[in-house]
């Protein structure tokens, strides 16, 4: 019987295994996409600043009771998914 060897195998990734190349992974966010999310946390914070309001004049002042949710409202639910959502075929290295 053979003396087991002591030299553990080589292990090859699958990719070359299989002789093909591995995929290129590009970030999917361009500068674009970073402003308009930049542009919807400031319209969210300019709401939550808003809704703050109240604590300064009278409970229901218009600007804290009507505006400021409407405002948070297009933040989170425009701005910012656009931000995330949209893309931007102008993106340099791609084909």
């Amino acid at each position: 019987m053979p003396a087991p060897s002591t030299k553990p195998p080589t292990r090859q990734p699958l990719s070359a295994r299989a002789g093909k190349k591995s995929p290129v992974w590009n970030f999917p966010f361009v500068r674009e996409n970073f402003l308009y999310f930049g542009a919807g946390l400031a319209v969210v914070i300019l709401g939550f600043l808003l809704l703050a309001v109240s604590v300064w004049t009278s409970w229901d002042n218009p600007l804290s009771v009507s505006v400021a949710p409407v405002v948070l409202l297009v933040g989170y639910c425009v701005i910012i998914p656009v931000g995330i959502m949209k893309y931007f075929k102008d993106r340099k290295g791609t084909e």
